[in-house]
């Protein structure tokens, strides 16, 4: 016992656990927050700094209904990226329905206008060939790199899509809400 901390006042109260021992925490919490709530007939607020896990969370939120305290967030560990993760894609693409990609991943040919491509992750997306079709990176992390760019359409995080053609190999990275483009070899670049 004694390892579950409640931070704060009644107005905003931070919770602290050791996950590890979970079944003791678990009846300790609920015995915690049973107190809490009978202070003053109103329910309390509480954050989880610490992220009990998928397999626990559902009696988390029954702990919370038994109490009636009311959860006002929860900390969750973003998952790691396994280093090594990485798509290779030999084929050539062919147009349809959009390419979801998650990761890193290499396109061995040209995206040729109207292939559109999806990623999710940090990425990168390199391309060892022309884009000319339209590329949106959902993470602001994730960057394109190119050997080239023929008016391709790329939208990254929340910038607005952005036309991009340069004969250098490019790469188009995210910054203050814009597609950035850095030539990697010295040639003219047009944005439109």
């Amino acid at each position: 016992m004694g390892t579950v901390k409640i931070i704060g006042q009644n107005s905003g109260l931070t919770i602290r656990m050791d996950c590890r021992q979970w079944q003791d925490q678990a009846v300790e919490l609920e015995a915690k927050l049973r107190l809490l709530k009978t202070r003053d007939g109103h329910p309390a607020e509480v954050f989880f700094d610490s992220d009990p896990g998928a397999e626990r969370l559902k009696q988390l939120f029954e702990i919370l209904q038994a109490t009636g305290c009311v959860c006002r967030g929860l900390y969750i560990q973003k998952k790691p990226e396994v280093p090594g993760n990485l798509t290779v894609i030999r084929e050539p693409l062919r147009a349809g329905e959009p390419i979801q990609l998650e990761g890193a991943a290499v396109l061995l040919h040209d995206v040729r206008q109207p292939i559109q491509i999806e990623m999710r992750g940090s990425g990168p997306l390199i391309v060892l060939g022309t884009v000319a079709g339209q590329i949106r990176l959902l993470d602001p992390a994730c960057q394109l790199i190119a050997m080239g760019l023929d008016h391709a359409r790329v939208k990254i995080s929340d910038s607005d899509w952005q036309n991009l053609t340069n004969f250098a190999k490019v790469c188009v990275y995210y910054e203050n809400q814009r597609c950035m483009s850095l030539s990697l070899k010295e040639e003219e670049v047009w944005q439109g």
